[in-house]
């Protein structure tokens, strides 16, 4: 007999008595490494699972395409929590959830592999609450930008300060100004901002006083940032001079070497935060503010995974952002919104802002959203003269009309799109191209499959004439004919005589078959939150103050914009007003 086949057997045989061990309940796997899959936010995801006979040893990420900054998060807690709790039954990473449910199927499926009974893996861990309680100076509610910049300016002048934060991982972005002349541009571009007729406009906004302080304000966060280590680059400039700053990040990164937790500022900002001393809670969610009996706000009651955490304090900060994830909220301040979607991450959902309209704060007036179209999926990102031209990614090639056949913009910036809509109900407009296009930008497989996915019946359409194009989406036949053949005009004279749109993008919907895809209204920006004093503090209905309750960010916004976005220029509004409710709080508890 070969050695070969000796090793052979006796590896046969060593399995074998596993299995048998494992059967009579003596072992819970077949110890060795696995292999499973599961499905993430943008796909597949896979990994490989270490166990021995009666433990699992180890998880590791082996492929992902999932959110650059958001999978490692999901990735290091699923993995620790399936570890300890040698379970599956383990919460899942808020504010990453497709991600942590993709990680736990693909590691159900390596142990189902290994022999494991998963339905045993599967039952409910019994816990016992936990019910604490803790003390600060300052608690600070939300760690995007804007709280993570308010937790720092606490920090450094001496309070003792708690941040928490209702998802599993810290994020955002930033603008600012380094110096009075770029904050005079900022300044000088914020107090002109009226671009579409169609969002409220209201003499009381944008509050100048205000705006200018915000912008000079940026300076003072440039400085911290100096003082900190924290070393930023011009990303790009706008038309006005004043600039996007961003940290250096590496030229190429794979989801195995990105920097932690991936949104390279933020990243930056909370490590500064806990180098000095800050605590810092992720899954943390207060639910409602603490006052004494003369109505001073002193803390917070949140909840925890694991049970409830009453927090102390002797000034509150609210930077949850908008209401952009309460559906309620936007149904009765942003009708017409409700039911849209959002790219607002999961942790803007409103509850600073509930918690603080429980204690009396009053609303903005005139609150709008900035927004834009979106396919039903990504198609392409097309680019004129290096400009990032719309939206995610409607082709700025095809052409942009309403359920009533008639075009309704200009399509080469996301802009013209974002006002379109439709009040009787979202989902009632449609990118329109040809064959040829969809060829030429390289999405004509895309289309075909989705067609065929759902048998032409939406999101994706495809017919054989305008008039068919018009019968399977429920447009208006004789206009979509009209508006076409007028379009089609303007291609063929290389001027957009209806709108102005880039003649570099005219492109006939002149060669069949011809398609169409239902978009849908997608919100960036909600503007408005509750009002606030100069100074942060959160006010009444009739102008007194809520005593020890402030907010920063788009938790109160509507007094720094006037009507359309401000695009990146929102972020000198979060880091500034948050040094500003910071400086407040600091000054409330006498520090």
């Amino acid at each position: 007999m070969t050695k070969r086949l000796v090793s052979l057997l006796l590896s046969l045989a060593l399995i074998l008595l596993a299995c048998a061990a494992f059967a009579e309940g003596e072992t819970r796997f077949v110890p060795g490494v696995y292999a499973g899959t599961g499905t993430g936010l943008n796909g597949e995801l896979s990994v490989l699972v270490s166990v021995t006979a009666d433990k699992i040893t180890g998880i590791q990420l082996t492929g992902t395409s999932d959110t650059y900054y958001i999978y490692p998060v999901a990735y290091e807690k699923m993995t620790e929590r399936i570890l300890d709790a040698q379970s599956l039954a383990v919460d899942v990473v808020c504010g990453a959830t497709r991600t942590s449910d993709g990680i736990l199927k693909a590691v159900e499926m390596a142990l189902t592999e290994a022999g494991a009974d998963i339905e045993a893996l599967k039952a409910p861990v019994e816990k016992s609450a936990v019910n604490e309680t803790t003390d600060c100076d300052v608690l600070v509610v939300g760690a995007g930008l804007t709280g993570l910049a308010a937790a720092n300016r606490l920090l450094e002048n001496g309070a003792d300060v708690l941040l928490i934060e209702t998802m599993g991982y810290t994020g955002g972005a930033i603008r600012m100004a380094n110096n009075e002349a770029y904050a005079q541009k900022a300044y000088d571009y914020l107090q002109t901002m009226m671009y579409y007729g169609n969002f409220p406009e209201n003499e009381k906004y944008p509050n100048l006083d205000r705006v200018k302080e915000v912008c000079f304000k940026s300076i003072d966060v440039y400085d911290w940032q100096l003082r900190n280590g924290i070393i930023l680059v011009d990303d790009l400039t706008d038309n006005d001079g004043a600039f996007t700053r961003r940290p250096a990040v590496p030229a190429e990164y794979t989801y195995m070497n990105v920097i932690r937790k991936g949104n390279f500022l933020t990243q930056e900002y909370e490590d500064a935060y806990l180098a000095n001393g800050g605590r810092l809670l992720l899954e943390t969610k207060a639910e409602s503010l603490i006052t004494d009996e003369n109505g001073n706000v002193i803390g917070a009651k949140a909840k925890t995974l694991d049970g409830e955490l009453t927090i102390n304090a002797g000034a509150v900060i609210l930077c949850t952002g908008s209401i952009g994830n309460d559906q309620e909220l936007v149904k009765e301040y942003l009708p017409d919104y409700y039911g849209g979607l959002t790219e607002l991450p999961k942790g803007t959902d409103g509850s600073g802002i509930r918690m603080a309209l429980e204690l009396g704060a009053v609303m903005t007036e005139d609150q709008y959203c900035n927004g834009g179209a979106t396919h039903a999926y990504i198609t392409d990102a097309y680019h004129v003269n290096g400009r990032y031209a719309s939206r995610q990614d409607i082709s700025t090639k095809s052409m942009f009309c309403s359920i009533d056949g008639e075009r309704l913009c200009r399509e080469d910036d996301d802009r013209y799109l974002r006002k379109y809509v439709v009040r009787e109900g979202l989902n009632r407009q449609f990118s329109v191209s040809d064959a040829a296009l969809l060829t030429e930008l390289g999405q004509i497989d895309k289309y075909e499959e989705e067609v065929a996915k759902n048998n032409n019946k939406g999101p994706y359409f495809k017919a054989d004439s305008i008039e068919e194009l018009a019968a399977v989406t429920g447009m208006n036949a004789d206009a979509l004919k009209a508006t076409v053949e007028r379009y089609n005009s303007f291609c063929a004279k290389g001027a957009d005589e209806d709108y102005g749109k880039n003649a570099q993008l005219l492109n006939a919907i002149d060669e069949g078959p011809f398609y169409a895809v239902k978009t849908t209204f997608l919100g960036y920006d909600y503007v408005g939150g509750i009002e606030t004093e100069n100074d942060g503090s959160v006010i009444k209905a009739d102008g007194s103050a809520i005593p020890g309750l402030y907010a920063a960010g788009f938790t109160s916004s509507r007094e720094f914009l006037g009507t359309g976005s401000a695009h990146s220029y929102c972020l000198i509004i979060c880091v500034s007003t948050d040094f500003i409710s910071a400086d407040s709080a600091m000054a409330y508890i006498g520090k």
